[in-house]
């Protein structure tokens, strides 16, 4: 057994329990591209089996779906690559975000500072994020949200990580409640 099928093997029982077995052939095309093999197969197999099973490939959590986007960043059309670049470079800046949340100390908001708080500068020019009223986020989901409509697959994709990430404990989330406008709606 390969190297490559023994980690597709280890990873299903690890985390794809009770899954759909088609997203063994979806995981299994993703481990082959990151690891370059049959490169001139696996692309077509992977896009070909994520599009005719796209609801059960919705029902993978984040991390998985960014996986997805990935792969298609790493073998899709150039449309293809470009769209699913936008949605994995969204969700891994809130990963990464949060990451860093969790190094420093008590970054719990402080529901006292929302009504009177001031975007400061902050490097080359920018200013931080008015949480209560700015609508940066909101015009940078509006815009992807837009240009992955040409991409049907990834636009499902998109939505479906959008609602997950929307209904989870991260900073996105937590900023989408308390934001005046009603923020980051679809």
């Amino acid at each position: 057994m390969l190297e490559t099928d023994k980690k597709i093997n280890n990873v299903w029982q690890a985390e794809f329990a009770g899954k759909p077995d088609i997203l063994k052939t979806v995981l299994g095309c993703i481990i082959k591209s990151r690891h370059g093999v049959e490169p001139d197969t696996t692309p077509q197999l992977f896009k070909i089996t994520v599009e005719e099973n796209i609801d059960d490939v919705l029902t993978l959590n984040v991390r998985w779906l960014i996986s997805v986007c990935d792969t298609y960043a790493d073998c899709g059309t150039e449309l293809e690559r470009s769209n699913a670049t936008m949605i994995s470079l969204m969700f891994n800046q809130i990963k990464l975000f949060d990451t860093y949340l969790s190094l420093v100390v008590d970054h719990r908001v402080d529901g006292n500072k929302i009504p009177n708080y001031k975007t400061k500068p902050q490097w080359g020019g920018m200013w931080g994020f008015n949480i209560n009223k700015g609508d940066m986020v909101e015009n940078l989901i509006r815009r992807l949200n837009t240009n992955l409509k040409t991409t049907p697959v990834l636009h499902q994709i998109w939505l479906e990580i959008m609602k997950k990430v929307s209904d989870s404990n991260n900073s996105f989330a937590v900023l989408k409640k308390i934001h005046d406008r009603g923020l980051y709606q679809l």
